[in-house]
């Protein structure tokens, strides 16, 4: 297989797409945290590790964490849904090296974003519109997660 340095040296200067994988990321690592905080009270417990750990875990994915985290009534619908198609945008971005925001795949979750009902998506508006949800999810979690810490 021959490496394309061009196509990698652009793919590493893609602040998009590092900052869509990273924000998965941060997502993924908050609810996993705040869901064993509030959850869990066996830390260590090789039982509910298995939850959060491949291949079979159940919580493996920042979707299924967010469904947990809805269905425990820890978050709303809107949130849950936001999660899960900011974790296919991310899928994009993580296993094509063509996705952008301008791609008709990340539009397509771009439009079940909460921030763009009954918008018309554009391709110069996707990338604003997934920001705009991507903070609104942080804000929501934040608040949530210093409620249960005072309680």
């Amino acid at each position: 297989m021959i490496i394309d340095i061009g196509e990698f040296n652009k793919l590493q200067k893609d602040v998009k797409r590092i900052g869509v994988l990273n924000l998965d990321t941060i997502f993924d690592r908050v609810l996993e945290k705040f869901l064993w905080f509030l959850c869990f009270t066996r830390p260590k417990d090789k039982i509910v590790e298995q939850l959060f750990n491949p291949p079979n875990g159940f919580l493996v994915s920042l979707t299924n964490k967010a469904k947990l985290a809805y269905a425990l009534g820890f978050i709303d619908k809107t949130v849950q849904s936001d999660l899960e198609q900011i974790h296919r945008i991310r899928n994009e971005f993580a296993h094509s090296a063509e996705a952008d925001f301008a791609n008709e795949e990340v539009i397509k979750y771009v439009r079940k974003l909460s921030t763009a009902k009954g918008k018309r998506v554009t391709k110069k508006e996707s990338y604003k519109l997934y920001k705009k949800a991507t903070n609104m999810c942080a804000e929501n979690l934040s608040k949530v997660i210093e409620q249960k810490l005072s309680e």
